[in-house]
């Protein structure tokens, strides 16, 4: 991958670069600093898949940096990182993420980071920094752990934002208040799943679920 990763730099023709699921026994945060450096350099990668990885916060953080320093020079649209160890709990990387997202040269229109372990305290920073983008056309963070609180606020980020189409959400842990904040989201953008209400409670009130699509 470090062989790899330095040939890239100069190379004029790749554009889809799938190197999932690499089965190395080691932290590959290391190795995503010579695909970072890659990165900042090279000017044909559109599409780059680094699902299955081994990847923690501090590789996704190498990546951001240097993706946000190649600014409109980087032709990246497309980035999988689907199961790694990505949790948005260090500041360094929630910092360097926020920057890239939004920024008016990023050019990322897909972002993959599902089944990862962002969980609320994750989501709840994703959202903010979704809120800011204007890049995005597909987000995928299905099966994280998220629970109502990091639902609802992607909910929301999720309904203002004005380029995004196709959301993925499915494999979290949805609550009627969840299901109420996506009720909008259902307007706006394509989901993976759809709500459904489900019973009045005697107070009233409606209880509501999601089904997957």
């Amino acid at each position: 991958i470090v062989a790899l990763s330095t040939v890239l730099q100069t190379n004029e023709r790749l554009s889809v670069l799938d190197i999932s699921r690499p089965l190395i026994p080691c932290v590959m945060d290391e190795t995503a600093s010579h695909l970072s450096r890659m990165l900042k350099v090279n000017r044909t990668l559109v599409e780059l898949n680094i699902s299955k990885f081994g990847l923690h916060d501090l590789g996704l953080q190498l990546l951001c940096e240097e993706l946000y320093r190649a600014g409109p020079s980087s032709a990246l649209q497309v980035l999988h990182a689907r199961s790694n160890k990505i949790q948005l709990v260090s500041d360094d990387s929630v910092a360097a993420l926020a920057r890239l997202l939004g920024s008016d040269t990023c050019r990322l229109n897909c972002l993959s980071i599902g089944a990862n372990a962002l969980r609320d305290e994750g989501a709840l920073k994703l959202a903010e920094i979704v809120a800011t983008n204007h890049s995005l056309l597909q987000l995928d963070v299905t099966s994280n752990a998220i629970s109502s609180r990091g639902l609802c606020a992607l909910g929301r980020s999720i309904s203002g934002h004005p380029m995004l189409q196709d959301v993925s959400l499915w494999g979290n842990s949805f609550d009627s208040a969840a299901c109420l904040a996506m009720q909008q989201a259902l307007q706006m953008v394509k989901l993976d799943f759809t709500v459904q209400q489900v019973k009045q409670q005697v107070n009233g009130t409606y209880t509501y679920n999601c089904v997957r699509c």
